[in-house]
């Protein structure tokens, strides 16, 4: 970090996001958000999306990132760079608990392959890595 963010609790910042939206973006619209860096006054963002995600890469990275602009932390903040992600598969899917404590040989083959073909699906595309500068005139310092 810089001097400009030396004082910011990145992981605050996070803690905060999430609770605050990036779980309604999670749950019901299919893209999820993380803060990599912040470095000066631009942050560096990692989005994924999903299916259930339309938006253009330009339209989704100003958004998102207009998001987290909005914690008190990040106000002064002047750019952005999003690396725009596609999930071709669901990674939250869940599998079958037993609940005696211990898998019988079939329940644990049967778990390995789960897990095999779940990780075999998980791959990510990068869509695309988007630069941008915020909107708001008083992030560049006019005011």
């Amino acid at each position: 970090m810089t001097l400009e963010t030396a004082d910011i609790d990145l992981d605050a910042v996070i803690r905060w996001q999430r609770s605050r939206i990036d779980h309604f973006y999670r749950k019901w619209l299919g893209l999820a958000s993380t803060l990599l860096s912040c470095d000066g006054r631009v942050i560096t963002l990692e989005v994924q999306t999903d299916c259930r995600w339309s938006l253009p890469p330009e339209e989704t990275a100003r958004r998102i990132a207009s998001e987290w602009k909005k914690h008190p932390s990040l106000a002064n903040l002047v750019g952005y760079v999003v690396h725009l992600y596609r999930q071709d598969a669901r990674r939250n899917y869940c599998i079958p608990v037993c609940g005696r404590g211990h898998l019988s040989e079939k329940q644990e083959a049967f778990e390995r392959e789960w897990f095999r073909r779940g990780e075999a699906l998980q791959t990510d595309t990068l869509l695309a890595i988007v630069p941008g500068l915020f909107d708001n005139p008083r992030s560049l310092g006019y005011d």
